[in-house]
């Protein structure tokens, strides 16, 4: 376990990090039954996790590629869409990578880099951390962080509002994300601990890719919007 790794893991080991602690979730829902009703019925977090959960949300489109802001490069393609990596390729490396750098800012302005476990769902990147952590600290003043894949080569970076979700019926179905991704049974510990669970809503991503033809012409941005 790397030091300072916010855990969302069911191993016993994951409560002990400095930076860990997982708690309470809170997104707001409309529509449909009230949770209560929803979930007293349901025997396993598969059945939980397998219904269509409506929402008022709007739906994010697939981010279309582009060339970032690269002043001092001159020799950039004629063709603006050469050698761009596709959203797929990101997606992919979001979804796998196993641990995530985070990157927040201090109330007087100070960078703060950590490391955390995570998952993409639901178009968003969500993670856990005690209240009391510095991230989160820093989350509750400047409400903006930086998150990045654990390969530097094949690298995924997203730049997003992170928003705080207290809902427990969010909790039961992240609970099942975390359980297949990471194992172990997460939902205790959801249900027990007293951090913060967030949900970092993506604005813009970029990823770079040093396995590619042309390093330059592979370098991408992608930005969101939604439906």
């Amino acid at each position: 376990m790397h030091s300072g790794v916010t855990p969302l893991a069911g191993s016993a080991n994951a409560l002990t990090n400095e930076e860990g602690s997982l708690g309470p979730v809170n997104t707001p829902r409309g529509g449909g039954q009230k949770p209560v009703e929803r979930f007293r019925a349901l025997d396993s977090m598969d059945a939980l996790c397998a219904l269509p959960q409506p929402t008022t949300e709007a739906v994010m489109k697939e981010p279309k590629p582009s060339r970032p802001y690269w002043p001092d490069f001159a020799a950039l393609p004629m063709d603006p869409a050469t050698g761009l990596k596709n959203w797929t390729w990101a997606l992919e490396r979001l979804e796998k990578s196993h641990n995530y750098w985070i990157a927040t800012t201090r109330p007087g302005g100070r960078p703060h880099l950590m490391l955390v476990w995570g998952v993409w769902w639901e178009d968003a990147f969500w993670f856990s951390t005690g209240p009391n952590t510095r991230k989160a600290k820093n989350i509750a003043v400047h409400g903006y962080c930086s998150i990045g894949t654990e390969h530097a080569d094949e690298a995924v970076i997203l730049e997003g509002i992170p928003q705080e979700i207290t809902d427990r019926s969010v909790w039961k179905r992240l609970a099942a994300v975390y359980n297949k991704k990471y194992g172990g049974d997460v939902e205790p510990l959801l249900l027990a601990s007293g951090g913060n669970v967030y949900r970092v809503e993506p604005q813009t991503a970029f990823g770079q890719d040093e396995h590619a033809p042309n390093f330059a012409e592979s370098v991408t941005r992608w930005r969101f919007s939604k439906t």
